[in-house]
């Protein structure tokens, strides 16, 4: 399991996620030349490749992270000076559950120690009215989603509520791991030193979100490993460097249950990517000029999405500018892996047409010249192997 929150493909996380794939995306699909095979899709479909499994779990932990941030907008917007009962830390765990807590008060400054249930401790303390500093040491917890599994924390979390309207998480040093306790196998470990700020916003009627900018900056690293399918065989290892990266939410429509139906989101700065198991590498700078806006809106049986903007790509086989735009919606169905209709144009230094078909199979033009020189019978085979067709 994820120690941060596994949310829904949700809005907007579910569009950052994509984002982390493009680059698989792009050069999977925009090869130079028709050496593939015309049509062929590279031959007999291969085994799913660990770059894939890394970047798919590279997507599924910025859909966390930005959850948590979603999640984390609503508590600093309700908490305001910390009250020990009402923190909830990620993974759903409450202090209630905890065990002993003691507590005191000098100056002005609380602190409050708090037993882990499988041993160790963690720290609460409110300096000033404005942050609260949880530090773990050894932290042992059961996993209340999970009896069978045991959290472990070390490190340090900070929250800094800037007046009424913006807030930041600090993690400092902070390690996780999820084991299952009955065989003692590794879920998941990772390590976070990343700071995330943001802005809270309260409205009086759901409405009055609507056209409201919401900023948020990610910088910072973390690093994350884990098996999967629980077979003593680590899945996916990989390392995210967020370099000043920025994102501009907006909701533009919401449903009469208060639930956004149409999002953009504008994305500047940069990312480095990182998977440790094959040491493919990528990294993506995203210009002021002509940032990448992303924008996806609910249809009937799913959502349509679309993508434009100029950034500067360098992976380990091609290094350049490309400039990506949909001309036709990007389709994905309610709890599908992979769209079933949309066109995304590449042009710049790498040019290509790709075509998402209703199989949930790729199509593939290098040079945009009318002709499908890759196909592919879904969109992981396409992301298996991203430099192959270079």
């Amino acid at each position: 399991m994820k120690v941060l929150s596994r949310s829904n493909r949700g809005r907007p996380w579910y569009l950052l996620a994509l984002l982390l794939l493009l680059p698989a995306i792009i050069t999977s699909s925009c090869g130079g030349g028709g050496d593939g095979g015309g049509g062929g899709g590279g031959g007999t479909p291969q085994p799913q490749s660990q770059s894939s499994v890394g970047a798919a779990a590279a997507a599924d932990l910025v859909t966390d992270v930005m959850g948590f941030v979603a999640d984390a907008t609503e508590f600093a917007a309700e908490v305001g000076p910390l009250g020990i009962e009402s923190l909830g830390l990620p993974g759903g765990r409450g202090a209630s559950a905890l065990g002993t807590v003691r507590s005191k008060a000098e100056g002005g400054r609380s602190t409050q120690q708090l037993t882990c249930d499988r041993g160790g401790t963690w720290d609460v303390t409110t300096p000033d009215p404005a942050t609260t500093i949880i530090t773990f040491t050894d932290c042992r917890m059961t996993d209340l989603d999970d009896p069978d599994v045991e959290l472990y924390f070390d490190g340090t979390i900070t929250f800094f509520l800037q007046g009424t309207t913006e807030f930041s998480i600090t993690y400092s040093g902070f390690y996780y791991v999820s084991t299952r306790i009955s065989t003692g196998r590794l879920l998941e470990e990772g390590t976070l030193n990343l700071t995330v700020e943001s802005m809270i916003v309260i409205a009086a009627t759901c409405n009055d979100l609507i056209g409201r900018p919401i900023t948020t900056l990610v910088d910072g690293t973390y690093s994350v490993r884990g098996d999967e399918d629980e077979d003593g065989t680590v899945d996916y290892d990989f390392t995210v460097q967020n370099r000043a990266f920025q994102f501009v939410t907006v909701v533009n429509a919401l449903d009469p249950g208060c639930e956004p139906t149409d999002v953009t989101v504008t994305v500047t700065g940069g990312l480095d990517f990182t998977d440790n198991l094959t040491s493919l590498t990528y990294s993506m700078d995203f210009s002021t000029a002509d940032p990448l806006v992303m924008n996806e809106v609910t249809a009937a049986g799913g959502m349509n999405i679309t993508i434009s903007g100029t950034f500067t790509l360098n992976t380990t086989c091609f290094s350049g500018t490309v400039t990506v735009e949909t001309t036709a919606p990007i389709f994905i169905p309610d709890g599908a892996d992979c769209p079933t209709a949309g066109v995304l144009v590449v042009t710049g230094d790498l040019t290509g047409t790709i075509t998402f078909t209703p199989s949930g199979g790729v199509e593939v033009d290098n040079g945009s010249d009318g002709t499908v020189d890759e196909t592919y019978a879904s969109c992981e085979e396409a992301f298996e192997n991203p430099c192959s067709v270079l």
